[in-house]
């Protein structure tokens, strides 16, 4: 393949076609096709002010219009913005209610192509790093949540031989139950989404394999996965094989609505 395969004008012209405009008093809105995470669109504001043309936001990203809701409070997203608006050369103001709003601004009609551009790509780029960052910190609190609620069962169900957090070598167990010359490991597999869970349980199933052929193996009575079938992310039909992978090393899987079962399976 070279480039005269390749029809450029059909794709100028579906990009093209993603931008539009509309006057609004003296301001201008337009669409951009830049997109987000979120699945937005950008919207920039235009405005001639004493010979200035400016760029703004219209402190869309601060009033949550990409579903992200960033918090004034937090320091890590904010000092992450700074790194970006230094990158781009974007300033900010505020408007009448004290909303942050993000501008660049120019003189020169022939730099107002660059301007709105270099603002679409910065407000793209802080919306998907506050979503990604929102997104990671719901995940660890969901994850954090789901190990209270589950260490809780064990020690209810299992008292003193429940023994959080055991480790086997290099890996590390939420929990382990013992017996009299062996223990039965378990580890928990959840996700607020797909991506996450899947991930989870790609984990336990390398853990347990490393366990299933390394020289700890006579130490295991049982191998267990608690599975946290509630979890946003649980897609049954979706993670068939990994499951399948997993009853393949004799691990047995229990789901967290069916938990009770565990108190005769680890007796």
């Amino acid at each position: 393949m070279n480039c005269s395969e390749i029809n450029i004008e059909a794709i100028k012209n579906e990009l093209n076609a993603l931008w539009d405009c509309r006057s609004r008093g003296k301001t201008i809105e337009l669409w951009t096709p830049f997109t987000t995470l979120t699945n937005k669109f950008i919207t920039i504001f235009i405005t001639e002010r004493n010979g200035d043309l400016i760029v703004t936001d219209g402190a869309y990203f601060f009033l949550g219009d990409y579903e992200v809701e960033p918090s004034a409070d937090d320091t890590q997203l904010l000092n992450n913005i700074l790194v970006y608006q230094r990158y781009f050369k974007v300033d900010t103001t505020y408007d009448h209610y004290k909303n942050p709003v993000y501008y660049k601004k120019t003189n020169n009609f022939n730099q107002l192509p660059t301007a709105i551009i270099e603002l679409a790509q910065f407000i793209q780029g802080i919306v998907n790093m506050a979503f990604v960052q929102l997104d990671a910190d719901e995940e660890s609190e969901q994850r954090k949540l789901f190990s209270k609620d589950a260490n809780k069962f064990f020690k209810d169900a299992f008292g003193k031989r429940a023994k959080l957090n055991h480790k086997i070598g290099n890996i590390t167990f939420p929990v382990a139950i013992s017996h009299v010359h062996q223990v039965s490991v378990c580890k928990y597999i959840t996700g607020s989404n797909q991506y996450d869970f899947r991930g989870s349980l790609a984990k336990a199933n390398l853990d347990l394999e490393l366990i299933y052929k390394g020289i700890y193996a006579k130490q295991i009575s049982k191998k267990v996965t608690l599975i946290n079938d509630i979890a946003f992310g649980y897609k049954n039909d979706l993670f068939y094989e990994e499951f399948n992978l997993m009853e393949d090393k004799d691990t047995i899987s229990v789901k967290w609505s069916e938990k009770e079962k565990l108190i005769e399976i680890l007796q």
